[in-house]
Formats: C-alpha cells, structure tokens, sequence
C-alpha cells in the first residue's frame, strides 16, 4: 500500500532489526558491520584527516572500538554498512584493456534482510569478492512515524578508493533499502565544513 507521501507505510515496529544481508551494487557491496570489521575500521579511525572530515573522535584502544561495535549492533535506531568496492570480473578486465567503458546504469540491489532467516545470509570474503573501502551508516528519526526521516553519513577511507563512483552508488542502494524497509521518505545528510571534497 502506498501513503499520501508516495512510500510506503511505517512498520508497526520501525526498531531496526539485526541486519543479516548485503546489498549488491554494480561498483559495491555493503555487508553489515560486524566484529570481522572492526581491526580494519580502527585503523581508519587512527587517520587524523578522516577524523576530520568526519567529525568523528578517536576512539584510543581497539578493545574500545569492539565495544562500539556491539553497541551499534543493538541499537533500535541505527545501522551500520561495510562498503566494499567489489574486484572487476573476468569481462571488465577485458573491457579495460580494450578502452571500454562499463556503462553502470540501473543500481542493482539483493535485499535478503531477515531477521528470522540467518540462512538467508551471504557473507563476501574480502580476498574473493573486494575490499574494505568505507563505511555507511543510517539513523531513523526518533520521531520517525511521523516524519519519515533518516540520517545518513559516508566515509570513503581507503584513498585508492575516491573519485570512483562508489559513494554515490552507496547512497542510491542505502536509500532504495530505507524506501522499501522501513517506508523512509526524507533523508538528510550533514557535511563537516572541513570535509572540502564533499562540499565541493
């Protein structure tokens, strides 16, 4: 069913559920946040830059970081994306090499979300399927059944990664889940001033 604002309904229960699956882009994968994330994402973290740019405080020991990540795990109100810049198939090494361009159109998402069917889960080795590239992370409103609103921040860490297009895929993928889980409609994002890239 559709609402006046074009979505669709609420959830009776808008608590985010435990997130067990992935979401499949042309240029990225987006694996929930979990503990087998966690050394690479302090070491990010350490990065005085991305601490800038992200407004963000360190976080001294890892031990600390473990506990973070548990906390973002049972939180009802947020959750947490591994953004992982998929490795170019057999194809699109061929396409390279030849001056093709891959023409990436519609976002292709696989939303095997459940929170009663952990079989449903896919897991995505870094050395098979690509490699940690950043993070994504969205926050429903408190009041969301009345605004429908949802936060969202995105870190690029890894430099090799920038000014490819995976961001921008991120956010296409996070949006389209929010749209269709929990009948988001409004998405806001905020940018330190200090985050030049972004705002430029």
């Amino acid at each position: 069913p559709i609402d006046q604002h074009g979505g669709l309904p609420p959830p009776s229960n808008i608590a985010i559920m435990k997130l067990v699956c992935s979401l499949l882009g042309n240029l990225v994968i987006l694996i929930p946040y979990s503990k087998n994330h966690v050394l690479k994402y302090h070491e990010w973290m350490q990065d005085p830059y991305l601490l800038e740019s992200t407004n963000s405080e360190k976080v001294s020991t890892l031990e600390q970081q473990y506990k973070i990540q548990k906390q973002w795990e049972s939180d009802q109100l947020k959750g947490a994306f591994i953004i992982m810049e998929k490795r170019p198939t057999e194809g699109d090494k061929s396409d390279v090499k030849e001056g093709k361009t891959k023409k990436t159109s519609v976002v292709k998402t696989e939303l095997c979300f459940s929170s009663s069917s952990p079989s449903s889960t896919r897991t995505y080795p870094t050395n098979e399927e690509g490699r940690m590239a950043g993070d994504v992370n969205f926050f429903l409103s408190p009041h969301f059944r009345e605004t429908r609103e949802v936060e969202l921040s995105i870190m690029i860490a890894e430099k090799a990664c920038r000014g490819k297009g995976l961001a921008t895929e991120t956010i296409h993928l996070i949006i389209e889940f929010c749209q269709k889980k929990y009948g988001a409609w409004r998405f806001i994002a905020k940018i330190s001033e200090k985050n030049a890239p972004s705002l430029g």
